[in-house]
């Protein structure tokens, strides 16, 4: 038989790891549509080359916590799968210079009607399109 302390440590250590098990972080926020803004690139995309300051478009496709797209500007486009936890969009893409081909780090921060998003080390700000009525 089980004395009871040990059968008490043994529950608690069971609620533990139940609780520590992480949950996402809150409701998916939709972000399917268009996004617009402008990529200023202050660091190498792809470590190769510095691409000029330019308008930047992202078309996204979401599924639950799934997320695919494209993305594209002047000397750059490339194909995005991510997933979003709460407000937080963690991903890749798959893009292409004129030169080079990588697959780099794109995240994004949904604020509202806002992407905080990071490219390749580059921040970018993408601002939701309309939907067309």
């Amino acid at each position: 038989m089980i004395p009871r302390r040990h059968l008490l440590a043994i529950v608690l250590a069971a609620l533990l790891a139940a609780c520590a098990t992480s949950a996402p972080a809150g409701p998916v926020p939709n972000i399917g549509g268009t996004w617009v803004g402008r990529l200023n690139p202050m660091y190498e995309t792809f470590n190769t080359v510095l691409l000029p300051s330019s308008q930047a478009r992202v078309r996204l496709t979401q599924t639950g916590r799934n997320v695919t797209g494209d993305f594209s500007a002047v000397g750059l486009s490339g194909t995005i799968t991510g997933r979003l936890d709460g407000n937080q969009l963690t991903g890749s893409m798959d893009g292409q210079t004129a030169t080079t081909a990588a697959n780099v780090r794109f995240d994004a921060k949904v604020q509202g009607d806002t992407l905080q998003a990071v490219l390749d080390n580059n921040p970018i700000t993408l601002k939701r399109v309309p939907a067309p009525r």
